[in-house]
């Protein structure tokens, strides 16, 4: 974990789970972080824990679908900290239950948060971390290559992830 030390991070979807646990263990291992989700309060959480640990943190509320928001991201991490090294896109969502009552609407939700989210995110952080051999993170999740019964639409997404 030294290899964590003193760099910096954008961890997306940290208001909770596994985003937010990710953002504790970098914080602990002394990376300075942008935490995002669409959740303020969450947000606001996530930064006091990594605040305790003695870790810098930053919320930025973001909608990963959204270019400005992730511009908006990356213009905060370089004002704030004067780099980026590592980007962990692991924001998504998940809409379960039977196929027969899962909408197209809801599919287009979920690749739009699953598949287009983390693109924008490479795409906006790409420039940033050429310099320094950094690093991108893309979560997922085993339902990408394993189904599992009612979520035929969050499977796809993640798969397609």
């Amino acid at each position: 974990m030294q290899r964590l030390a003193n760099k910096v991070a954008i961890v997306t979807g940290a208001t909770s789970g596994i985003g937010r646990g990710c953002a504790l263990a970098m914080a602990e291992a002394g990376t300075k972080l942008i935490v995002t989700g669409r959740n303020e309060e969450r947000g606001r959480i996530t930064v006091d824990m990594i605040d305790k640990i003695g870790s810098e943190a930053i919320f930025v509320q973001q909608d990963v679908t959204k270019e400005e928001d992730w511009r908006a991201v990356i213009d905060t991490t370089l004002e704030s900290f004067g780099r980026l090294d590592i980007l962990l896109n692991n924001a998504g969502d998940a809409i379960l239950g039977p196929l027969a009552d899962t909408t197209i609407e809801m599919l287009r939700f979920l690749l739009r948060v699953d598949v287009e989210g983390p693109f924008l995110g490479m795409r906006a952080a790409w420039p940033h971390l050429l310099n320094d051999g950094g690093t991108i993170i893309n979560m997922s999740s085993v339902t990408g290559q394993k189904g599992m019964a009612g979520a035929s639409a969050y499977c796809m997404a993640k798969g397609a992830q």
